[in-house]
């Protein structure tokens, strides 16, 4: 049918022999470290598209409709701590978990502190955002928000510009504010933690 036609047709335009890997995750310590401007970043996050999500934009394993459906990954299960003042003690518990896990994974200890607070912070932004998919092709999301990394999208997954992808827009409005607004320590904070706990 209809569906699985479109699905073979991503799935082929996706798994090129270029090298493309889906489903195993490698840790990039160093390239994160070496982040050092936003074009870096939107690489790297688009690029995490095929690495597992080893970053917060990722493509989920499943298909919708055969269309491919990216996702954001945020660290929390409940997302109601997002919604929760910072006093709570959901929150609280788990900004401790976001520092524990930095600790372990070799952040410096006298910046652990102010690196959880960090990733915390953006991820109550990205929350933010009702779970709203819509299908895009590559011309309707460079219409629908213009100056977000598009073309690094659909060029780093291989897809035909005519073929939509499912996407929150909410969400990269979100994500655009966030690599607009926050310094680059702050993205090599966030991403160290969401690499750390894959």
């Amino acid at each position: 049918g209809a569906a699985e036609a479109a699905l073979a047709t991503t799935w082929a335009a996706a798994a090129d022999p270029a090298g493309r890997e889906w489903s195993h995750f490698q840790p990039q310590p160093d390239a994160i470290a070496a982040l050092a401007s936003r074009a870096d970043i939107e690489q790297h996050l688009c690029q995490g598209m095929l690495r597992g999500q080893p970053s917060v934009l990722g493509l989920q394993r499943f298909f919708l409709n055969g269309i491919l459906d990216a996702g954001f990954a945020l660290g929390s299960p409940d997302h109601a701590v997002y919604g929760l003042p910072p006093s709570h003690p959901d929150v609280v518990a788990y900004r401790d978990r976001i520092a524990d896990l930095l600790r372990r994974s070799g952040m410096t200890p006298g910046d652990v502190a102010t690196a959880a607070d960090k990733v915390l912070e953006m991820e109550r932004t990205l929350a933010q955002a009702p779970p709203q998919l819509d299908g895009y092709t590559l011309p309707e999301a460079e219409a629908a928000l213009p100056g977000f990394a598009w073309q690094t999208v659909w060029q780093s997954l291989g897809l035909d510009p005519t073929k939509a992808l499912y996407i929150t827009m909410e969400s990269c409005t979100k994500l655009d504010g966030l690599l607009q607004q926050r310094p680059i320590a702050d993205w090599r904070a966030f991403l160290h933690y969401h690499q750390a706990r894959r």
